[in-house]
């Protein structure tokens, strides 16, 4: 039992504030509000929506994409730190913080840790994506993306018989996100040249680059099947067990020699574990994912989930997704109160809730025992993710 409540307030730090990080400090500052202090940890100031990404790609104006840390922080009665984890000295308890502006490191002590510190875009070594790739991990990133479709967009303006060279759009990864990616970004070159140039609506051409040899893995076959019709209805090329080799200029090469000649990239194909470096070195898989028990937990008081962590159920590697990033929060928070109180912990358990996929003008409501595809199906993801932004900010 690593709480005395003869001792000063023992402290909770929480490195990631994400669907993991955010939520158990919420939670764990109002269940041990005077026994502990939590503190929170993240190089951003706000909390990100991610699968919000997505609706912001498509519309500039959408809404619950981002929090502020700060103000949900003094809130709820924890301490937010905005600043990048570097290292844990596991001996002393210690997490060494690179706070902005700040020449020196931050030394933050710990009587309990959760490393929920995320991912990052894995290119895969793959040449040119450090230069020609956008990426879609943050409102940074769909910024970004936003400026190089105007700029393709003007450009087709001003010399039309080029517009469908111009507008050639390839989204790498048939997954979840890269199929809502291509068409949100679909939608927004649509509804842009309607507004500045109607006669040039149908220009735009879109490809989905997928290394697997079906979209979707591990997805009902009805909801694949009903996917790929969308694909082809809406005119979209589809290059399937060919993953990107190469991208140049204005071209991206596949693995099968294809060229598809695409001034605008978006890559949604994969993800890295963030490391954060240990003292000594905590246990990793080879993709340099933390291993941890059923109990989420890597050692006493140290516990780690989401996109950092891997985890096995039935020696099936669960999805990384807010939706079990969410769950995961609500075990650790529930563990370290019980490690507090010297019970033993409970096991994580993966259930899965469906899925929610928006295609643009359509959808999927997928409810694990049946998929539906219809044309609400973007009306309630909208409103599930209000729902969802609500519960995790408080907000």
């Amino acid at each position: 039992m690593w709480y005395n409540q003869d001792m000063q307030p023992q402290r909770i730090v929480i490195v990631g504030a994400g669907f993991v990080g955010l939520p158990t400090a919420r939670t764990l500052a109002a269940r041990l509000r005077h026994t502990h202090a939590v503190t929170l940890i993240d190089e951003k100031d706000v909390f990100q929506f991610s699968p919000r990404l997505i609706d912001l790609l498509a519309r500039p104006d959408a809404t619950h994409v981002v929090a502020p840390l700060k103000q949900i922080a003094a809130r709820d009665g924890f301490t937010y730190v905005q600043g990048h984890t570097l290292s844990v000295d596991r001996a002393r308890k210690i997490v060494f913080v690179q706070e902005p502006q700040e020449e020196t490191l931050t030394p933050v002590p710990y009587d309990a840790l959760v490393l929920a510190s995320g991912s990052e875009t894995n290119f895969f070594g793959v040449p040119g994506t450090d230069t020609f790739a956008f990426p879609l991990k943050s409102v940074a990133h769909v910024e970004q993306i936003h400026a190089r479709a105007n700029e393709l967009i003007a450009a087709a303006i001003q010399t039309p018989e080029s517009a469908e060279a111009l507008l050639t759009v390839a989204v790498v990864g048939g997954g979840p996100s890269g199929l809502e990616a291509l068409f949100a970004i679909k939608g927004y070159l649509e509804r842009a040249l309607a507004k500045s140039a109607p006669a040039l609506i149908h220009a735009p051409r879109l490809h989905l680059v997928q290394a697997a040899p079906q979209i979707l893995p591990g997805f009902p076959p009805n909801l694949v099947n009903g996917t790929m019709d969308e694909l082809a209805h809406q005119g979209i090329t589809a290059h399937l067990g060919d993953a990107a080799a190469k991208l140049g200029d204005g071209f991206l090469l596949t693995s099968k020699g294809t060229r598809i000649n695409s001034h605008l990239v978006i890559w949604c194909a994969g993800i890295l574990p963030r490391r954060i470096e240990a003292i000594p070195p905590y246990a990793v898989d080879k993709s340099g994912c933390l291993s941890v028990d059923q109990s989420l937990r890597i050692e006493p008081g140290v516990f780690a989930a989401g996109d950092c962590a891997l985890y096995r159920e039935r020696n099936v590697v669960i999805p990384k997704n807010a939706q079990t990033a969410m769950m995961m929060s609500a075990t650790i928070a529930n563990n370290i109160v019980r490690e507090a109180q010297n019970l033993p912990l409970k096991p994580f358990r993966y259930v899965s809730r469906g899925n929610l996929l928006s295609y643009g003008t359509t959808g999927y409501l997928d409810m694990k025992f049946f998929q539906w595809k219809t044309r609400i199906a973007p009306w309630v993801r909208d409103l599930f993710y209000r729902v969802r932004f609500t519960q995790i900010t408080g907000l």
